[in-house]
């Protein structure tokens, strides 16, 4: 980016990536609506965007694992009731959500291999080919 004024363009990224219009944006910023669509199509500016916009879903992230926690607690709880319907539902929905998320992680851990595999690690794990046994080098 050629221009000097890197706080207001710190502020335009922010108020981009928070989904602001670009009216409200650019008058938050202090300049035009013509200079925020340049600093919109510039690579740059957008990989700040972009960057902003995954600290601000990382803290979201965080906030949502906490509560997590608390449903958790609060389950574990429903599932100690008195009311044995209440007891029920609550054991279904944990096995449900423990299903899903073992799931996912496995998921995680299958496309990381992967990832690594294709960023010059030769070695893949038979997890990764979903397969239950001990990691396998790959013959170039």
């Amino acid at each position: 980016m050629a221009h000097d004024d890197t706080s207001s363009d710190d502020l335009l990224a922010l108020r981009t990536a928070s989904g602001s219009r670009i009216t409200e944006a650019s008058a938050a910023a202090g300049v035009s609506r013509r200079t925020a669509h340049r600093r919109l199509v510039d690579p740059v500016f957008q990989k700040k965007v972009r960057e902003i916009r995954g600290e601000m879903f990382d803290q979201a992230l965080g906030t949502l694992a906490e509560a997590g926690v608390q449903a958790v607690g609060v389950l574990t709880t429903l599932c100690k009731s008195a009311d044995e319907r209440v007891r029920l539902n609550a054991a279904k929905l944990v096995i449900q959500l423990g299903v899903q998320l073992r799931e996912q992680l496995e998921l995680d851990q299958r496309l990381a291999a992967l990832e690594d595999l294709g960023n010059g690690n030769q070695q893949i794990s038979s997890f990764a080919a979903g397969e239950a046994a001990e990691p396998q080098t790959i013959n170039d």
